[in-house]
């Protein structure tokens, strides 16, 4: 009687924490989408990423050759790119990415992490894409453009702040 109950508490254990039922069972995985989208009609790109194919190749193509984004051995830079720009440009949930790439929620948010990474560049040695496009006209912030200057909504936190820099820089 008592082996019984120990082999049953093993079986429960077992089950409860070592076996891991399959959750992604879809024969279509994430680079399979990925290259029927950017491959189909140019409408399904647009649909998908809010850009066209070839404008999202080019950005894989300067994300990996400019600011260090790096396949892996499971993935490639455009799935790890189309899993970024599908939750930015759709606002979806890592849930809703997970099962439409196929991968598991932590793969998707190290992915998405990966990309988010390359384009801000906040730890790397590379320059980051957000960096090295956007950039102000004035770098020294001495000119407060006209639409900010005329509307009452914005120019009380931009007096605050223009004090606070001349007096920062004095």
């Amino acid at each position: 009687m008592e082996s019984w109950s120990s082999s049953k508490i093993a079986a429960a254990y077992y089950y409860k924490y070592m076996y891991k039922e399959p959750c992604m069972t879809s024969p279509q995985t994430g680079e399979a989408w990925m290259n029927e989208v950017l491959n189909g009609h140019h409408i399904r790109s647009v649909n998908a990423f809010r850009m066209h194919s070839h404008v999202f190749l080019k950005l894989c193509g300067e994300l990996e050759s400019r600011h260090g984004l790096k396949s892996s051995d499971r993935m490639t830079v455009v799935e790890k790119v189309g899993i970024f720009v599908y939750t930015l440009a759709l606002g979806v949930s890592n849930r809703d990415v997970s099962e439409r790439f196929q991968r598991s929620g932590e793969t998707i948010s190290r992915a998405f992490h990966e990309v988010l990474e390359a384009i801000t560049a906040r730890s790397k040695g590379f320059h980051g894409l957000a960096r090295e496009m956007i950039k102000p006209k004035d770098p020294t912030f001495q000119e407060t453009p006209a639409k900010i200057m005329n509307d009452n909504r914005y120019m009380p936190y931009f007096k605050v702040f223009r004090y606070f820099f001349a007096f920062y820089i004095l």
